[in-house]
């Protein structure tokens, strides 16, 4: 099949994003990966009414069926993605180690979004005065608001960063509650 001048470009773009295009390589089976996975809803008489691209975690399960992980989707074949890489490292991690453990990870959020969120926790951990503990927490809420809306995590993933994002900010607001002098 030969490809179009558009869809060159897109790969050439993927590339430079470290993706590899899967038309020419497959992830190993059993691996976890990043991926961009291809939505297009449907309506009457199967008319594609749009599609997205949207980053996901992934697990090829077998030769030929993947598993798209965040939105819980299992026997997706190879054609519902366009290209995966291996899951982001820390820079500063020696020798490439996986980034350490946070309360976010059961929720398998891509790792891009991910790292926003540990961010934003530690920045709600960090605040030095109730203005800036609601600022920062109301970054928090915008962006899980923001997430939920363009449809990109579950709402059950949704509720669960809003309550993490919840707990850390009563935890924050008590301690600098303790250090206010009476």
């Amino acid at each position: 099949m030969t490809k179009t001048q558009y869809q060159l470009d897109k790969e050439a773009r993927y590339r430079t994003e470290g993706f590899t295009i899967m038309d020419e390589e497959r992830p190993a089976i059993g691996k976890r990966v990043e991926a961009i996975r291809v939505f297009q809803p449907r309506g009457l008489g199967g008319v594609i009414l749009g599609t997205e691209y949207k980053i996901v975690p992934i697990i090829r399960t077998s030769e030929h069926h993947y598993t798209d992980t965040l939105n819980k989707d299992t026997d997706l074949v190879y054609s519902a993605f366009e290209g995966w890489r291996e899951l982001q490292t820390y820079a500063d991690e020696p020798d490439g180690q996986e980034r350490p453990p946070t309360v976010f990870d059961p929720l398998q959020l891509p790792e891009a979004v991910h790292a926003a969120a540990v961010e934003m926790l530690r920045l709600i951990g960090e605040a030095d005065t109730s203005a800036n503990l609601d600022h920062h927490h109301a970054r928090a809420d915008s962006f899980v608001l923001g997430l939920d809306t363009g449809r990109c995590v579950s709402d059950e993933v949704a509720g669960k960063m809003w309550l993490y994002f919840e707990r850390a900010k009563a935890t924050r607001l008590a301690h600098l509650k303790d250090q206010q002098p009476i």
